[in-house]
This record gives C-alpha cells, sequence and structure tokens, in this order.
C-alpha cells in the first residue's frame, strides 16, 4: 500500500499534477523511500516544477539525508543537471535555494570525500556558482 502511494506521488510530480500530489502527499511519511532508496525529494528535483520541492519540504522531509550513503543534495544536483536541457523546466536553482534555506547541510561530502562544491564544479556551472555564493556568502 505505502509503495503505491509513493508510485502515485512520484508519478504526479512526473505529469506536473499539483492536484493528485496534495491529495496523496498527507498518505505517507514525508521521508519514506521508493524501491530504488531515493526519497520524495529527490524524485521532485527530477519534476519541472519546484512547487513539489517546497511541499514536500515545507511538510519536513529531512534536508540532510542520505540516499545508499551518498547525501541527497549530491542526487538532487544530478537531477539539475540531467534536466538542465527541459525546455519545461522552471529555474531549477529555485528548487536548490529552497533546500539551502531549509538548512541543508553545505558541507557533506560523497564516498569519495567530494564536497558538494567540488562535484557541482564539475557538472552545472550554474549550481556551482549558486552554492559558492551560499557557502562562502559572496
Amino acid at each position: 500500500m505505502m509503495d503505491d502511494i509513493f508510485e502515485t506521488i512520484v508519478y504526479a510530480m512526473e505529469e506536473n499534477d499539483e492536484d493528485m500530489f496534495l491529495r496523496n502527499i498527507c498518505e505517507i511519511d514525508i521521508n519514506a523511500k521508493g524501491f530504488n532508496g531515493y526519497s520524495l525529494l529527490t524524485h521532485a528535483f527530477w519534476s519541472s516544477n519546484s512547487f513539489f520541492v517546497e511541499k514536500i519540504v515545507k511538510l519536513g522531509a529531512n534536508v540532510n539525508n542520505k540516499v545508499n550513503g551518498t547525501p541527497e543534495i549530491f542526487h538532487c544536483v544530478d537531477a539539475i543537471v540531467q534536466i538542465s536541457n527541459n525546455s519545461d523546466a522552471i529555474d531549477d536553482i529555485d528548487k536548490l535555494e529552497i533546500l539551502v534555506n531549509a538548512g541543508v547541510d553545505l558541507s557533506q561530502k560523497d564516498d569519495n570525500d567530494e564536497s558538494i562544491l567540488d562535484f557541482t564544479k564539475n557538472y552545472s556551472g550554474k549550481c556551482y556558482l549558486f552554492l559558492k555564493q551560499k557557502i562562502y556568502n559572496t
């Protein structure tokens, strides 16, 4: 049953269906993870709408979760990079800013002892500049 609700919420985000999302989100633990280990928060980053990220964070999602041993923010940045060429995508920096404002720990490192800033520098100049500004308050 929980898996069905999780999949329904993920589907709603994929289809940009805010009503379906809102009807189902209260039926699940906001920090639940799917069969692949990814949380609703990571799935929200794959959507084209920052609405989903904002709602999940406001409902109390742990922004410092780990997914398969790696801090979730790495997966969120990866999602931004993967969909950055998607013409339907709303400014993905908005999604990242929601995490930063919610208190995501930007000092986290992945399994290779790589910081989020180093990871982002290799994949997304836009995200790198945003995170660098937030980390160093420049």
